[in-house]
C-alpha cells in the first residue's frame, strides 16, 4: 500500500512537472537503504524473542513523535 502511494504521489509530481529528480533520486536511495535495514532488524528482534508487538510499538513511536513535531512545528510558527 505505501509503494502504491508513494508511486501515485511520485506520477503525479512528474506530470505537473514538479518532481525534482536529484532530490528524489537520493529519497530512493535512503527510503530503500532505511526499509531494509528496518525490515532486517525487525525480523532479528520478532525472531530472538519470538513477539510480533514490536511492530506496534513501532508505529506507536513514529506516530507519537509525529504529532510532537507537528505540535513544535506550529507553536514556532504562531510565536515567529
Amino acid at each position: 500500500m505505501i509503494l502504491f502511494t508513494s508511486a501515485t504521489a511520485t506520477i503525479s509530481y512528474t506530470i505537473f512537472d514538479l518532481l525534482i529528480y536529484d532530490y528524489a533520486g537520493g529519497c530512493l536511495v535512503v527510503g530503500f537503504v532505511a526499509t531494509l535495514v528496518g525490515q532486517t532488524l525487525m525480523s532479528m528482534l520478532m525472531k530472538k524473542y519470538n513477539r510480533n508487538s514490536y511492530i506496534a510499538f513501532c508505529i506507536g513511536i513514529v506516530v507519537g513523535l509525529s504529532a510532537i513535531a507537528m505540535t513544535v512545528e506550529s507553536v514556532l510558527s504562531l510565536v515567529g
